[in-house]
C-alpha cells in the first residue's frame, strides 16, 4: 500500500521522472529529470558522454514510466552550459510522455541537515537503476570556475552513474538540485561521500520558465492528503480509532462529523499513511481506492480503480482487482463525501434518483458482507444521518459497530499539539499559552475543563478551547471575508482541474486557460500555494497566451508596418491595408467555423451562434458552410421563462397555443407561431408537474406536488375549480376524448377519473404497488393506460374502473404511455432505456426500441401515427418510424434531461421540455428531409438512384442489396446471393436492372421488377465497379485483379477485357458514350476513346494516392476523381489538362458525384463529411455531418434535389440539397436559439469578446 501518489514528489514520482541518457550503443551516459511537460534537464558532461552537443539530438529512456518509452530530444542551445561553467544541459523532447509527471522544484537555500535522496544508474545497480541517499550541507559560493553549488555529505551512495539525476529534499518533497559531480578521494582516501550538486535557483537562471514551488503546511479549507501526512497533525485519537476497528476486522466504518471538521483529512492524511507504514499487520500490502459518490456511485467507482462495479458488483470488482494485481492482500475502499449518494434532487423527483441510489447502497451492503477482501471507510456529514437511516438502513446496521464520530471542536490539548513546535521546548508551549490567553481577553475563545463524569475511575477531562459564539464568524467581517475568498477559489480549482483533466486527455489547446479563468489563477497563485499538477496547467494555459499575445504583436507590427507603406505610398498601400485585415478576418472567419462544427452535436446553440460570427466576421466558404448546416438543424424554437425545471408540455387542440408545467410552480401558455409568452397561471403552491388541454381546448388540467389538480379558463387564465383527492403529488392528467371525464395519477400508487362538470370522482383505480406516473385515454375513451413504478403498465375499463390487463417486460419504472392515433398499439418508456410498441388486442410486445442511453422519460404518437417521439435522460429527443422500429433522426440541443415530449394536431411541430427549464419546438418537416435508412448490418459500400428517382439501391458488406422508397424511406426490396460484401451498385439507364459487384469474384445483374438475377462470372479477384454505357447496351466491370470486363448487358455475354498496370477502383462512362475512365490503384487515372478502341488510352497523373472514384459531368467536358491524398483532382477532358484540386477533405475521398445540372459535385469521405462543391468557383459550399463513421459513397437524385450517402456506420442517409440565402439563415438561427452567447461563452469562444449582439433575444 502506498501513501504517496505518482507525481506528488514520493518515491513514485521521483522513479517515473527519471531518464537514462543513452549512448549511440545504447547503452547508459547518465541521469537526468522531467522539470517541464517536454523538457528534461541534466549535466552537460553527460550529453557529451552521450556523443551530443548543443543543438544535437539525443535519446531518452523514461525506465519507470508506463511502457519505458524511449524518445528524442534536442539539445537547447541556449540553454548549455559547458562542463567547466555550470555543468548543464536542457533537452527539450518531441513530446509527453504518458506516465511521467514533472518534478515540483523547490530551493536548495535552507535545507542543511536535510535528509535527501537521488535516484540514477550506477554500473553496480540494476538495469533499473537505484536509490541513493545524503544528507544536504551548506551552499557553496561561485568561483572563477564554477557557479554556486550545494555540498552534500554521507554520499556514499551517489556514484559514477548518478550524474545529472534529481536530488529531493525528504523533508519538503520538492527538488533542490542535479547532481553534478562525485568527489575523487586524495591519497590519504579523503573525501569519501562527498557530492556537489547544481541547486536550481542556477537552472531556473538557465531556464526562467522553471517554477519555484514552497511548502506551505496550511492548507485553508482544503483536505489533507497523504502527500501532507507530514503536516498533519492533532487528530492521533480519532486515527487510532480507526486502526482500532480495522484491526478488529471491522468491514465497515462510518465515519461522521459536522461539516470542515477534517474527517476527509483524518482519514487520507493519517489513516493511509499510517496502514502504509504498516501500523497494522500486513496493512502495508492493502491497495486503498478513493471514490465520492456524486451522481453515480458505481460508475464512480469503476473511474477511481474498480472496473466491472456497476456491471458485476462491487464484490466481484474487488476480487478481480485483487487478482489482477499480485502482492496486494486487501483492498481498502474510501467513500468521501458519502452524502453526496443521500441528497435530494432540486425539484421533487427524487425518484429519478431512487433506483440508482438504492442499487448502490445494496451493492455496497452486500459487498461489505460478502467473502471478499474489503474493507469500507464511509465519511459522512452527520446531519445527514437520519437519511441514510431512511435509505439505506442495511449498510447503517453492518456500519453500527464501527461508528465514530469526529468533533468538530479540538481540546486545548490538541491545540496546543497543533500550535507547538515539537522541537521548541517548554519556551514553546508559554507561547501557546500566551495566544490562548490573549485571546480569552477579548471574548474570542473559552477556555473551560469539563467537570467530573461522575465515573470514579474516569481518566482527568481535557480543557476545551471553543469559539465564544457561532455569531462571531456572521459578524466578524475580516473572517467572513477569508472564508467567502476561500469558497471562490475552491470553485476556482474545482473547475480547473476538470478543465485540466480535459486538456491532460486531448492536449487540445482550447481546453487551457484563457481570460479570466487565466487572470484568476494567476492572481490566486501569488496568494496560495497551487498542487503540483494546477501549477503546471497555470503555467502551460500562461504560455499559450503570451504566445497569442506575441501573435497578436507580431500581426500589430505587420499592419504598422503597412500604414507606414501606405504613408509612402497612398494608393497600393491602402490597398495592401485592405488585403492584410481581410486576410486576417477571413482567418478569424475560419477559425470561428471551425469551432462551430465541432460543436454542432455537443453544443448546438452554441455552434449556430459561432457560424452567424463566423459569416459576419467574413464570408469566407467555411463560414457559409457552417451557416448552411446550423439553418438546416430541425430546431424551430427556443422558448425561454421558467425558473426551474419543464416538467410536461401541451398543445392545444388547433396548435396555436403551447402549455408548459414547470417546477417553478407555474404554467405558462405560449403562442406557438410567435415564441410569445401569452399569460403565466399561477396557484399551484408546489412544482407543477403535468399539464393537458381538453379537446375543445377551453380547459387546461394540471397536476402538482401540492396535492391537487387544477382546471383553468384558457380564454380568462383563470382557475375554475380544484379536484382534491390524491394523497401525494400528482403527476399525469388527461381529458377523455369526449372531454367530460379527466384521469390523474400520482405518488400515492392510485389513478382517479374525475366528472369535469361535477368535480367529482369516482372509485380510485387501485393495484398498481408504485406510483403512477402517466395516464392516457385509448380514441375511443372506453380504456385508460396508466404507467408505474413497479415496472408494469396497465389497462383499466373506463365504465367500470377494473383492470383489463397488466402488460410486463420493462425492468425498470414505466415512465410515459401513449396510445397510437387508431388504439391499436401503446407505447411505453421505461428507465430501462427501452420504449416498448405493445399490440393492444394480444396485450404483447410488438417491438422494442433501442437507442437511447439513459432513461427514457417521455413518448409520444405523431397524429398520423407514422412516427413515435421518444424523450430521455441522455437529453436528446428521438423519431422513430413505427411501423419498422428504427429510428429516423436524433433532436440535440437541451442541455439537461428531458421530461417530456408532444407533437402539433397537424404533425408538423415537436415540443420538448427539459430540466435545463427551456422549452423547444423542432420542425418535424425539417427533420424528414434527414432520412437515416437503417437496416444493413454491415457498411454501406454504394448507394445509386434510380433514373426516376423514386428508388435508391444500397449495397453492403452484409451481402445483401437493398431498395429504399426514397419517399418514405422504408425497405422494397432485399437482394440476396451475393457470398460476400457488394462493394458496388448501378441502375441501368432504363431502370429496369440493376447491376451488381462483390467481393465473391463476381458481378451480378439483376431484374429490378421480379428480384431475379443473373451471374456473371470471370473475374478472378475482388469486383470493385460496375457501370452501365449511357445506351445501357454495355455493362464495364473493374477488378483488383488488374483488369475491366465488357458484358452484354442484356444477355450478360462476355465480350472482351482490357488488361490494366494496377487494381481498378473505379470506372465510369462519359454521357455520350465515347470515353471511358478508370482510377487506378496506382494513383492514376486511364482515359479512353471506346469508339476508336486502337486509339492509345490516355494516362493522367497527379494524385498522390490511390484513385478510388471517377465521374464526368453531365456535358462531359470534366473528369472528376477522388484520391487518398484527401483531394478530388478536376481535368479537362478534351486537352488532358489538370485544371485543379479541390482541397478541404482531411480524409480519403471515396466517392464523387456530379449533380444533373453539372454545377455541383458532391464528395464522401474518410473524415466522415459529405462535401458540396460549387463548380464554378471550385469552392465548397456546405460540409454536412450526420454518419458517425467514414462516408463510402454519394449520389446525387435526377432532379438534383436529393442527395444519398452511405457509410461504414451501416446507415445510409437522405438530406435536402436546397439551401437558404445567408441572411434569411441567420434570421432562421436566432429565431430558432432566440438568445445571444453568455458572458463565459463569449469569453470562452470569441477572439474578441466584446463584439455586438450576435442575436436579439425576444421574452
Amino acid at each position: 500500500m502506498s501513501a504517496v501518489s505518482a507525481g506528488s514528489g514520493g518515491a513514485t514520482g521521483l522513479l517515473a521522472a527519471v531518464v537514462q541518457i543513452l549512448i549511440a550503443d545504447g547503452q547508459v551516459a547518465g541521469a537526468g529529470f522531467l522539470v517541464v511537460e517536454d523538457i528534461v534537464v541534466t549535466c552537460a558532461h553527460v550529453v557529451l558522454e552521450a556523443g551530443a552537443g548543443p543543438g544535437d539530438t539525443v535519446q531518452l529512456v523514461f525506465p519507470h514510466a508506463t511502457g519505458a518509452p524511449q524518445v528524442e530530444g534536442s539539445v537547447q542551445a541556449e540553454a548549455w552550459r559547458a562542463p567547466e561553467d555550470d555543468d548543464v544541459a536542457v533537452i527539450r523532447l518531441s513530446g509527453s510522455v504518458e506516465g511521467a509527471t514533472a518534478l515540483r522544484l523547490g530551493s536548495a537555500a535552507g535545507c542543511r541537515g536535510h535528509a535527501v535522496r537521488s535516484f540514477g544508474f550506477p554500473a553496480q545497480a540494476p538495469a533499473g537503476g537505484h536509490f541513493g541517499f545524503a544528507v544536504a550541507g551548506d551552499l557553496l559560493p561561485a568561483t572563477d570556475s564554477r557557479g554556486v553549488h550545494l555540498q552534500l555529505t554521507a554520499a556514499n551512495d551517489l556514484t559514477t552513474g548518478f550524474s545529472g539525476a534529481p536530488v529531493m529534499d525528504e523533508v519538503t518533497g520538492l527538488v533542490i538540485g542535479i547532481v553534478t559531480e562525485i568527489t575523487a578521494l586524495d591519497e590519504h582516501e579523503r573525501g569519501q561521500g562527498i557530492a556537489y550538486v547544481t541547486p536550481t535557483q542556477t537552472l531556473r537562471e538557465i531556464w526562467p520558465d522553471l517554477t519555484e514551488h514552497d511548502i506551505c503546511p496550511y492548507r485553508g479549507l482544503e483536505q489533507f492528503t497523504a502527500e501532507h501526512a507530514q503536516w498533519f497533525h492533532g487528530r492521533d485519537d480519532g486515527v487510532r480509532q480507526v486502526l482500532s476497528n480495522l484491526a478488529h476486522q471491522q468491514r465497515v466504518i462510518l465515519l461522521l462529523g459536522p461539516s470542515g471538521s477534517g474527517k476527509s483529512s483524518l482519514v487520507q492524511a493519517g489513516v493511509l499513511p499510517a496502514l502504509a507504514a504498516g501500523a497494522l499487520p500486513g496493512s502495508d500490502t492493502w491497495l486503498p481506492v478513493i471514490a465520492r459518490p456524486r451522481e453515480d456511485l458505481l460508475a464512480e467507482l469503476e473511474r477511481s480503480g474498480l472496473p466491472g462495479a456497476a456491471s458485476a458488483g462491487i464484490a466481484e470488482a474487488v476480487t478481480r482487482r485483487l487478482a489482477a494485481e499480485s502482492g496486494h492482500d486487501r483492498l481498502l475502499l474510501v467513500i468521501d463525501q458519502f452524502e453526496e449518494l443521500l441528497t435530494e434532487p432540486y425539484n421533487g423527483h427524487r425518484q429519478e434518483y431512487l433506483a440508482a441510489r438504492l442499487a448502490a447502497t445494496d451493492q455496497l451492503t452486500t459487498a461489505v458482507k460478502s467473502h471478499a477482501r474489503l474493507s469500507v471507510i464511509l465519511i459522512m456529514r452527520d446531519d445527514f444521518y437520519p437519511q441514510q437511516a431512511a435509505l439505506a438502513p442495511r449498510l447503517l446496521e453492518a456500519a453500527m459497530p464501527g461508528l465514530l464520530n469526529v468533533p468538530g471542536t479540538l481540546s486545548e490539548h490538541e491545540l496546543r499539539e497543533l500550535a507547538a513546535d515539537p522541537k521548541g521546548g517548554p519556551q514553546s508551549n508559554r507561547a501557546v499559552d500566551q495566544v490562548f490567553a490573549a485571546l480569552t481577553r477579548q471574548r474570542i475563545i473559552t477556555t473551560q475543563t469539563p467537570g467530573p463524569s461522575g465515573q470514579h475511575d474516569a481518566p482527568p477531562a481535557l480543557p476545551l478551547a471553543e469559539l465564544i459564539h457561532e455569531a462571531l464568524i456572521r459578524n466578524w467581517g475580516t473572517l467572513r471575508e477569508w472564508v467567502e475568498q476561500d469558497h471562490r477559489f475552491h470553485e476556482w480549482l474545482d473547475h480547473t482541474r476538470e478543465q485540466r483533466a480535459r486538456w491532460a486527455e486531448t492536449r487540445d489547446p482550447g481546453d487551457l486557460l484563457g481570460g479570466t479563468a487565466l487572470a484568476e489563477g494567476l492572481d490566486w497563485s501569488k496568494q496560495r500555494q497551487m498542487p503540483g499538477d494546477i501549477a503546471g496547467f497555470l503555467a502551460a494555459s500562461q504560455e499559450r497566451h503570451q504566445a497569442v499575445i506575441r501573435r497578436s504583436k507580431r500581426l500589430n507590427a505587420v499592419l504598422a508596418t503597412l500604414l507606414v507603406l501606405a504613408l509612402i505610398a497612398a494608393g497600393g498601400a491602402v490597398w495592401q491595408w485592405r488585403t492584410v485585415t481581410a486576410e486576417r478576418q477571413a482567418a478569424l472567419s475560419r477559425q470561428l467555423a471551425a469551432r462551430s462544427a465541432t460543436l454542432t452535436s455537443g453544443n448546438p446553440d452554441v455552434s449556430a451562434l459561432l457560424a452567424i460570427e463566423a459569416y459576419r466576421t467574413s464570408p469566407t466558404p467555411e463560414s457559409v458552410e457552417s451557416l448552411q448546416s446550423a439553418a438546416a438543424l430541425p430546431l424551430k424554437r427556443r422558448l425561454v421563462a421558467h425558473k426551474d425545471w419543464v416538467n410536461a408540455v401541451a398543445f392545444s387542440p388547433d396548435g396555436k397555443t403551447l402549455a408548459s408545467a414547470s417546477g417553478d410552480k407555474t404554467v405558462r401558455l405560449w403562442d406557438v407561431a410567435s415564441g410569445r409568452a401569452l399569460a403565466t397561471l399561477t396557484a399551484h403552491q408546489s412544482p407543477v408537474e403535468t399539464v393537458a388541454f381538453s379537446p375543445d381546448g377551453r380547459t387546461l388540467a394540471t397536476g402538482s406536488n401540492d396535492k391537487t389538480i387544477r382546471l383553468w379558463d384558457v380564454a380568462t387564465h383563470r382557475a375554475v375549480a380544484t379536484l382534491r383527492g390524491h394523497n401525494g403529488p400528482v403527476y399525469a392528467v388527461a381529458f377523455s376524448p369526449d372531454g367530460k371525464t379527466v384521469a390523474s395519477a400520482g405518488d400515492d400508487k392510485t389513478a382517479r377519473l374525475w366528472d369535469v362538470v361535477s368535480n367529482r370522482a369516482h372509485a380510485p383505480l387501485t393495484g398498481h404497488t408504485g406510483r403512477i406516473w402517466s395516464v392516457a385515454f385509448s380514441p375511443d375513451g372506453k380504456t385508460l393506460a396508466t404507467g408505474s413504478e413497479d415496472n408494469t403498465a396497465r389497462l383499466w375499463d373506463v365504465a367500470t374502473g377494473r383492470p383489463h390487463a397488466m402488460l410486463k417486460g420493462h425492468t425498470s419504472f414505466v415512465y410515459s404511455i401513449a396510445f397510437s392515433p387508431d388504439g391499436k398499439a401503446l407505447a411505453t418508456a421505461s428507465a430501462d432505456q427501452t420504449v416498448r410498441l405493445w399490440d393492444v388486442a394480444t396485450r404483447r410486445t410488438r417491438t422494442t426500441l433501442n437507442g437511447h442511453t439513459d432513461w427514457v422519460t417521455a413518448v409520444a404518437f405523431s397524429p398520423d401515427g407514422i412516427t413515435l417521439a421518444t424523450a430521455g435522460a441522455d437529453e436528446t429527443a428521438r423519431l422513430w418510424d413505427v411501423a419498422t422500429g428504427r429510428a429516423r433522426i436524433t433532436l440535440n440541443g437541451h442541455a439537461q434531461a428531458l421530461q417530456a415530449v408532444a407533437f402539433s394536431l397537424d404533425g408538423k411541430t415537436l415540443a420538448t421540455s427539459s430540466k435545463d427549464g427551456t422549452v423547444r419546438l423542432w420542425d418535424v418537416a425539417t427533420s424528414k428531409s434527414r432520412t437515416t435508412l437503417t437496416g444493413h448490418t454491415g457498411w454501406v459500400f454504394s448507394v445509386a438512384f434510380s433514373p426516376d428517382g423514386k428508388t435508391l439501391a444500397t449495397a453492403d458488406a452484409d451481402q445483401t442489396v437493398r431498395l429504399w422508397d426514397v419517399a418514405t424511406g422504408r425497405t422494397r426490396t432485399t437482394l440476396r446471393g451475393h457470398e460476400g460484401w457488394v462493394t458496388d451498385v448501378v441502375f441501368s439507364p432504363d431502370g429496369k436492372r440493376l447491376a451488381t459487384g462483390s467481393a465473391d469474384l463476381t458481378v451480378r445483374l439483376w431484374d429490378v421488377a421480379t428480384g431475379k438475377s443473373r451471374t456473371l462470372k470471370g473475374h478472378t479477384d475482388e469486383v470493385t465497379a460496375v457501370a452501365f454505357s449511357p445506351d445501357g447496351k454495355i455493362l464495364a466491370t473493374g477488378s483488383t485483379d488488374q483488369s475491366v470486363r465488357f458484358w452484354d448487358a442484356a444477355i450478360g455475354a462476355y465480350l472482351g477485357s482490357s488488361d490494366q498496370t494496377a487494381a481498378v477502383k473505379s470506372v465510369s462512362f462519359s454521357p455520350d458514350g465515347r470515353n471511358m475512365a478508370v482510377g487506378l490503384d496506382d494513383d492514376s487515372v486511364v482515359l479512353w476513346d471506346v469508339v476508336t478502341p486502337s486509339a492509345t488510352p490516355v494516362t493522367l497523373t497527379g494524385s498522390n494516392g490511390p484513385v478510388e472514384s471517377v465521374a464526368f459531368s453531365p456535358d462531359g467536358k470534366t473528369l472528376a476523381a477522388g484520391s487518398d491524398d484527401h483531394t478530388i483532382r478536376l481535368w479537362d477532358v478534351a486537352s488532358h489538362r489538370d485544371i485543379t484540386a479541390l482541397t478541404g477533405h482531411t480524409g480519403i475521398v471515396n466517392e464523387v458525384a456530379f449533380s444533373p445540372d453539372g454545377r455541383t459535385l458532391a464528395s464522401g469521405s474518410d473524415d466522415r463529411t459529405v462535401r458540396l462543391w460549387n463548380m464554378a468557383t471550385h469552392r465548397s459550399r456546405a460540409v454536412l455531418t450526420g454518419p458517425t463513421d467514414e462516408v463510402w459513397s454519394v449520389a446525387l437524385s435526377p432532379d438534383g434535389k436529393t442527395l444519398a450517402s452511405g457509410s461504414k456506420d451501416h446507415t445510409a442517409w437522405l438530406r435536402d440539397t436546397a439551401f437558404v440565402k445567408p441572411a434569411a439563415a441567420i434570421d432562421k438561427i436566432c429565431q430558432a436559439v432566440n438568445r445571444d452567447l453568455t458572458s463565459q461563452e463569449r469569453k470562452v469562444y470569441l477572439p474578441d469578446p466584446s463584439v455586438g449582439p450576435l442575436c436579439r433575444t425576444s421574452s
